[in-house]
């Protein structure tokens, strides 16, 4: 290897360069160019007279087409001694290899390129007779404790890195390395370990973090991997779930807002955010500049206000990462509240009327509506309270009752007429007695009576009861078995303060005081905010703390899952439903990811970047570590180059040849003979040339076209069509290749493997089997393409099309992906389906196969229907 023009060479067979001694053998076999006889047509008798005395010697070659076989020479032997232009630097060291990986939530934004550098050094020279081992810093997903992997050879070691992804929790470095101290400690006569971190870029500023680095600094030759600033993740932090603690916006109360927070501030940077609502409905899409210096900023959803109720997600665009979006509940969800009061008109002294209170406490989080019962009934409300309304209509109950059993939430409050309602009516939770009963004052022998702290069961758990808050007047509830099932409030001296009961989908709540403070200081505290707060997400059917039939905190079942890129997926099977008394405790981690967990109908988000600390970069080397960038320096394969220069070279000098020793002279039909063989041999030439022109700067054999062509040609390959998404066209060639060694190993068809169809260009005839799954992303097909598949078709050509969702039901029933299989497939001469029973021959034939397994159990699986 030696350094030239800025860069270095390299030759991967030195030795062959000592051919270049034998060039100056070469020049004097190379001199000397033989003259081609000459056709001379003469009478007889001129053969005397034309006859020379003087002998005849070789004509020399000349000096310039010397020098040109000369080179000719030379470069093919440059071309066999495998040069290469900025080569890789062997690995250091001599002992094993060690990749300490970080794949936590903040290695997905540039994982591609992470695993592009782990490949380039497993390719590095030196690595063949050394053990490589793995370690990652992120719990595996299913559920494994951390652990070294190994040793493995580097074709090995490749192999277990195809399948590594990012995890959408944060790593555990201090354990994993950890394990790399446990094993070298294992190990006797050991040569030096070179170790490889892989760092996600962010800082160590825990204790526990900073004493891993300094003991894994110790264990060997330590080399830090780390990516540029650039490639730092932005996250999106989600609003207080409070919204007492997350004053929206001073000018607007309807607004949204979420922080957007980045590790480095030092260049202006453009984010672009999207707001989803159900069903994944794009809501809104907006685009804002971090200025420089800037490294959190609070930005406010730009959503109408008829959509603010329906938000359900919010993330960052091309972000993909765990902590790039942010998943909104029922806590975050503004919901329309209508308010109505009995008794006597009191707008004109505010501090006298309960909606002046009841507008108060519910303005930060929900959308405050007024009128008449008639008026509010007929809009749509997810809560209706009801300030000291004693009677109500019978046709009004029946409009109540309904709207409650399909979710509503009624919220009523006592007071005067309530209280000389005769047993009330049918929409309130318990049965009531006629009056008030006075618990301080002037004429009374008692005093005021503080709350009782909260059951576990009530909705109200874990609020916090303000000294000073003391009831005056309540009205009383008949005794009943149930009474204590249905209360979720009381007082000091056990009587209840809120009851309820479910109806339907929705409940009734009855506050046994008024919402004013004419009856207690309830209405003036903080605690009355929180209780109407903590009330809000029973509108849609949620059900309190605690089941009313043991004691046990209610379970949320997992509903949808964040994977390390940021996409939404099933959860997994070692995902645990989460205690919902314990959920802001609750850890990420393989049994508890981040998600939405639940039922459609009680749903809390589980968000990462809700429990990341504050992100710091990584800006210096740790003490004992060296470092070297993410990036990969390229290298020249020069070998394709030279033997093209050569063969040029060698054309050219055949064709001097031919025209110095009288080959292109005579007739023109001569030379139309003569030169026919020589076209033919020249175009065959030229096309080799072509093909090795296109090997590029890596030296690849062929390009994509001609590899397919001649693979498919000599043998028999599984076709799968090119879909445009890549993860989707790996998933396609990793299951068909598969396939084709089961069918290998297993019966009596020689299968060779999988190949990508691109079914606008390549021939479809070919293959004798199209895999074809379905994708958001494909272009529509075009009237060449619907002919190509119709032919192949009509011609005895199979197409096996997967939706990628679960069919069940039917055809009419089918997902996303059996819809977009409509509008692809609209124009296709498609045969009649029917979906396969046990009576079909499929399943006649191949008679150990009764079901047919696939990407989701019970699925149906339907064929072309024949007679």
């Amino acid at each position: 290897m030696f350094s030239m023009f800025g860069g270095t060479l390299a030759f991967g067979t030195p030795w062959v360069l000592t051919g270049l001694l034998a060039l100056p053998a070469l020049w004097w076999i190379l001199r000397l160019l033989p003259p081609r006889p000459r056709l001379i047509r003469f009478p007889n008798l001129l053969l005397l007279r034309d006859l020379l005395p003087n002998e005849q010697t070789p004509s020399r070659l000349p000096l310039w087409l010397l020098l040109l076989r000369m080179v000719f020479a030379a470069l093919l032997i440059l071309a066999a001694s495998q040069p290469t232009l900025n080569p890789r630097d062997p690995l250091p060291g001599a002992g094993p290899i060690i990749m300490v990986v970080d794949n936590g939530w903040a290695s997905a934004p540039n994982w591609s390129d992470r695993m592009a550098k782990i490949d380039a050094l497993l390719n590095r020279p030196g690595i063949d007779d050394r053990e490589v081992l793995l370690v990652t810093s992120a719990a595996p997903a299913n559920g494994d404790p951390i652990d070294i992997l190994g040793p493995f050879t580097a074709t090995q070691a490749r192999e277990r890195l195809a399948g590594l992804r990012p995890q959408p929790w944060r790593d555990d470095l201090p354990v994993a390395i950890d394990r790399v101290s446990d094993w070298i400690t294992a190990q006797s006569n050991m040569a030096t370990p070179t170790i490889y971190w892989l760092s996600d870029g962010l800082a160590r500023t825990m204790p526990a973090e900073r004493a891993a680095l300094r003991l894994i600094a110790n264990l060997g030759d330590v080399i830090m991997v780390r990516a540029g600033d650039n490639s730092l993740p932005v996250v999106i932090r989600p609003p207080s779930d409070n919204a007492l603690d997350d004053p929206i916006n001073d000018g607007d109360s309807n607004m949204l807002a979420v922080t957007l927070e980045r590790v480095i501030d030092d260049v202006a940077l453009p984010v672009r955010v999207q707001t989803l609502g159900s069903d994944d409905r794009l809501l809104g899409d907006q685009t804002v500049i971090m200025e420089t210096g800037i490294k959190d900023m609070r930005l406010e959803l730009d959503v109408p206000t008829e959509l603010r109720s329906d938000i359900r997600q919010v993330r960052i665009i091309n972000a993909n990462h765990a902590a790039s979006r942010v998943l909104l509940d029922d806590r975050f969800v503004r919901r329309p509240v209508g308010l109505i009061a009995g008794g006597d008109d009191r707008s004109a002294q505010p501090l006298l009327d309960q909606l002046h209170y009841l507008r108060q406490a519910f303005e930060p989080f929900a959308e405050v509506r007024g009128g008449t019962l008639e008026n509010l009934i007929q809009q749509p409300l997810s809560v209706l309270v009801m300030a000291d309304i004693g009677t109500l209509t019978p046709d009004s109950i029946d409009r109540l009752d309904t709207w409650i059993r399909d979710g509503g939430l009624l919220i009523r409050f006592a007071g005067p007429q309530l209280a000389n309602a005769s047993g009330g009516d049918s929409l309130l939770p318990v049965r009531i007695r006629q009056g008030d009963r006075a618990l301080g004052g002037a004429l009374s022998w008692t005093e005021p009576v503080k709350l009782a702290p909260f059951a576990d069961n009530s909705p109200f758990a874990g609020l916090t009861i303000p000294d000073d808050v003391t009831i005056e007047r309540q009205i009383l509830a008949e005794p009943e078995l149930d009474l204590n099932e249905r209360s979720w409030a009381r007082l000091a001296d056990g009587t209840p303060l809120v009851t309820a009961e479910a109806r339907g989908k929705g409940y009734l709540v009855l506050f046994h005081t008024t919402a004013s403070p004419s009856w207690s200081n309830l209405a003036l505290s903080g605690l009355f905010v929180e209780m109407l707060h903590r009330l809000m997400p029973l509108s849609a059917g949620v059900a309190p703390g605690q089941s009313a039939e043991n004691e046990a905190p209610a379970n949320l079942a997992p509903i949808r899952s964040v994977d390390g890129f940021g996409t939404l997926t099933e959860p997994g099977p070692i995902v645990q439903p989460l205690h919902l008394a314990s959920f802001e405790d609750t850890e990420i981690d393989p049994h508890h990811p981040p998600g939405i967990y639940g039922r459609e109908a009680t749903r809390r988000a589980l968000n990462l970047s809700a429990r990341l600390p504050e992100l710091t970069p990584l800006d210096t080397v740790p003490s004992g570590m060296r470092l070297e960038s993410l990036s990969i320096s390229p290298q020249t394969a020069l070998f394709p180059w030279l033997l093209f220069a050569a063969l040029m070279i060698g054309l050219v000098d055949w064709m001097l040849a031919q025209w110095m020793s009288g080959g292109l002279s005579g007739r023109m039909d001569e030379i139309s003979n003569r030169w026919r063989p020589t076209r033919a041999a020249g175009i065959g030439i030229a096309l080799v040339l072509s093909a090795v022109a296109t090997h590029g700067a890596q030296a690849q054999a062929l390009t994509l076209d001609e590899e397919r062509a001649m693979k498919v040609t000599s043998g028999t390959y599984l076709g799968y069509v090119l879909t445009g998404d890549r993860r989707v066209d790996e998933i396609s060639h990793a299951g068909l290749d598969g396939l084709a060694g089961i069918l290998r190993r297993r019966t009596a068809a020689e299968v060779d493997g999988a190949i990508g169809v691109d079914i606008d260009r390549d021939d479809l005839a070919l293959f004798p089997l199209l895999y074809w799954p379905i994708t958001e992303v494909q272009a529509d097909l075009g009237s060449e393409t619907v002919e190509r598949l119709n032919q192949y078709m009509r011609h005895g050509g199979m197409i096996v099309f997967d939706t990628r969702d679960k069919l069940e039901g039917g055809l009419e029933q089918g997902g996303p992906g059996v819809q977009r299989l409509r509008e692809l497939t609209r124009n296709l001469d498609m045969p009649p389906l029917q979906p396969i029973n046990p009576q079909h021959v499929m399943t006649r034939s191949f008679y150990l196969l009764q079901i047919f397994p696939g990407r989701y159990a019970g699925g149906e699986v339907w064929v072309e229907r024949t007679d």
